[in-house]
């Protein structure tokens, strides 16, 4: 039998492995750690930081004093312009003014577009009708202001009373009677003519000499120079030498 020689046992080296992933791990520890502190020092930055731009805003807001709105400007009710040929009637009754006779009432109105009120003629006409002087002395009737009744004592503006005196010529300057319409010229009231003064009376001799009418009187001339005119005379064109009067 043959024996074989005894080989001397081998030693077997184990091989290291590089640890190159340890290294690169160190590495990318060492970069990362560098982007994080560049990150932190950038993001200290005064002009980034979000601390900075609050407290900015904050004191702004602090500083910042609002304007007060505009107060809108106060706009006047818009009203619209009297119309020609409107009127106004002046409410209420009035006593009955005389002693006796016949009720005869009649309604006073204004025009719109004269601006006088109302209220205010009517009174001047109430103080003719109850004057003992006027058309109610002796009993002969008795006059009364309504706000319904049919006959009407009316003032208006010239253009309108040429209106509601037609087919009478009035010319824009005289006063009339037409059916159940006393007009009473707004020049004539407010201005009178210069031969019959004062104002005032000549005011209580229009109205007299146009109710007149209504109650049935017509016109009447002057009875003598110097005498006093009757009111039935039309003073406002003329006296023809009397001498003028407001009361019948």
């Amino acid at each position: 039998m043959v024996s074989r020689p005894v080989r001397p046992p081998r030693h077997r080296h184990k091989r290291r492995r590089l640890r190159t992933p340890t290294i690169l791990s160190a590495a990318t520890i060492t970069i990362t750690l560098g982007v994080t502190a560049w990150a932190g020092a950038t993001s200290q930055s005064p002009a980034l930081a979000p601390a900075d731009n609050n407290a900015e805003s904050t004191a702004i807001a602090q500083n910042f004093v609002a304007e007060p709105s505009p107060t809108p400007a106060t706009v006047p009710p818009v009203t619209s312009a009297p119309v020609p040929g409107t009127y106004t009637v002046a409410p209420g009754t009035s006593a009955p003014a005389g002693t006796g006779g016949e009720l005869v009432q009649y309604r006073v109105e204004v025009e719109d577009v004269v601006g006088t009120s109302p209220v205010e003629f009517a009174a001047a006409v109430d103080a003719v009708t109850a004057d003992p002087r006027g058309w109610t002395q002796a009993g002969a009737r008795r006059l009364q202001r309504t706000d319904t009744a049919p006959l009407r004592i009316v003032l208006a503006s010239p253009s309108t009373a040429d209106q509601l005196c037609a087919p009478l010529n009035t010319a824009g300057k005289y006063s009339c009677r037409n059916g159940n319409d006393v007009v009473i010229n707004a020049d004539r009231w407010t201005v009178g003519v210069p031969h019959f003064q004062p104002l005032d009376q000549y005011r209580i001799y229009v109205i007299n000499h146009e109710l007149g009418h209504a109650l049935g009187n017509p016109h009447e001339p002057c009875p003598g120079n110097g005498q006093v005119a009757p009111v039935m005379l039309q003073q406002t064109i003329g006296l023809d030498g009397c001498t003028p009067n407001p009361w019948p």
